[in-house]
């Protein structure tokens, strides 16, 4: 689901996969990563069910910088950046 206008718990798009987590995702530019961030983690997110992704468009081309929310060593969550799955924009599609 993608949506246009208003966010879902802070997030613009939603993908759900039976036997995998929910992926929810925001999605902006790098510089507003800070106000991104606050948006996102004033929800409460369980990780063993949900991945919580932020993409950032890196300003003057189409690649994005990918961070995930994670634990870190004392059980706080925070945005941690990932290579993983990349997105096109010139074919609109993810790939795996």
């Amino acid at each position: 689901m993608i949506t246009k206008g208003a966010d879902i718990f802070g997030c613009d798009l939603v993908a759900k996969k039976l036997g995998e987590k929910s992926r929810w995702i925001q999605v902006s530019v790098i510089g507003a990563r800070s106000a991104k961030v606050k948006q996102v983690l004033i929800f409460p997110w369980t990780l063993e069910y949900e991945q919580v992704e932020l993409w950032l468009r890196v300003k003057g081309n189409k690649n994005f910088r990918k961070f995930m929310l994670m634990k870190d060593g004392y059980g706080e969550l925070e945005f941690v950046e990932y290579v993983g799955r990349d997105m096109s924009t010139d074919n609109n599609e993810i790939k795996n």
